[in-house]
């Protein structure tokens, strides 16, 4: 095999928007955005990674019954419901919904840290579409973007999304000195606000994702098993999450048996949900490169195809060179020379 990759970091995380406009009103003390008592949103949160169409539901039921002009509360929902589509891979509906929110906040004269939570949260939405196809120039820009909304509403869970976000695609980039950086102020601010330990997980396996890159693995270990001990307490992103990249530092370490068994593991995880196709195909691709090291060539075929298949449709430009190498891979050792030669979309 000669790509060195099995895989790429997926992750989806939790916060912000786009625009900035008119003047900002200063507050002092931390402000916390999430709507208390609400249940509707309490309920769309806690499903919104294991049942999101039930979540996008709610949120939609919810909305056509409250009042929208003018109502911050309304756009914290509505940021919820367009999350509900990057759990569903819809990416496309992504822009187009976050410009509402754009559009909402432009009329205000006056931008209150909830204006640039809504912004904030916003941001996020679309750069987390750009990160999941790896389009990691615009995940970028959108994060950056993210981050200078949040630091606008005076609240360190936001800043931690934030710098978690630009930390992973900076190390998805190769750019670890960066990835590094933003994860040092990660931990300063957890530190400081003594963050609880569920919170810890993204940074864990963040940390553990950036010393895989730099060949640490007794260091890159060390985190991912922290972040093992938490494994209970995470919902199934993250849980996905977690299995992709352990199992990516066996691969590199050539333990080809013990990325094979997370690998599956994550699989089975996201497996049962149809809202989860995309780490579905995530999952059957590094299955299939696995199988393919060990020389089980017949599995490799099955998962290699379906997973190429499903990112030929989503136009995924990265996953579909990687699924390609490997079946141009496959086709020489199966002796077959035209298929190795031959583009999988024009056989």
């Amino acid at each position: 095999m000669k790509k060195e990759y099995p895989l790429y970091t997926i992750a989806i995380f939790l916060f912000s928007a786009i625009l900035s406009c008119n003047k900002q009103v200063p507050v002092t003390q931390e402000i916390n955005f999430a709507p208390k008592g609400d249940t509707v949103y309490e309920q769309a949160q806690k499903a919104i990674y294991s049942d999101a169409l039930f979540a996008r539901q709610i949120l939609e039921e919810a909305m056509q019954t409250r009042p929208v002009q003018d109502s911050v509360d309304w756009y914290i929902l509505y940021n919820l419901y367009v999350k509900t589509f990057l759990t569903t891979s819809e990416f496309d509906t992504i822009l187009p919904l976050c410009r509402k929110v754009e559009q909402f906040c432009a009329r205000q004269k006056i931008l209150t840290p909830y204006h640039y939570y809504l912004l904030a949260d916003a941001s996020n939405n679309i750069g987390n579409r750009y990160a999941i196809t790896s389009m990691n120039d615009s995940a970028l820009k959108y994060f950056k973007q993210m981050l200078s909304y949040g630091r606008q509403t005076h609240n360190s869970e936001v800043l931690l999304t934030g710098y978690t976000n630009l930390a992973d695609v900076y190390v998805r980039s190769g750019r670890y000195d960066q990835g590094a950086w933003y994860y040092r102020q990660i931990l300063y601010i957890a530190d400081s606000i003594d963050l609880p330990e569920p919170e810890l997980i993204n940074i864990y396996t963040g940390l553990g994702q950036t010393y895989s890159e730099l060949r640490d693995f007794d260091l890159s270990h060390y985190y991912f098993n922290l972040a093992y001990k938490l494994f209970d307490q995470m919902d199934i992103n993250r849980k996905f999450v977690y299995c992709t990249n352990h199992g990516n530092v066996y691969f590199f370490e050539k333990k080809y048996p013990e990325a094979l068994d997370l690998f599956k593991k994550g699989y089975e995880l996201v497996k049962p949900s149809p809202e989860y196709v995309y780490a579905q195909n995530v999952c059957m691709l590094n299955i299939g490169a696995i199988y393919l090291l060990m020389g089980q060539l017949d599995s490799a075929q099955y998962y290699l195809d379906q997973s190429y298949s499903y990112f030929e449709k989503i136009g995924n430009s990265s996953a579909l060179y990687h699924a390609q190498t490997q079946i141009f891979e496959l086709a020489l050792r199966k002796g077959n020379i035209a298929d190795a030669t031959t583009p999988q979309h024009d056989r």
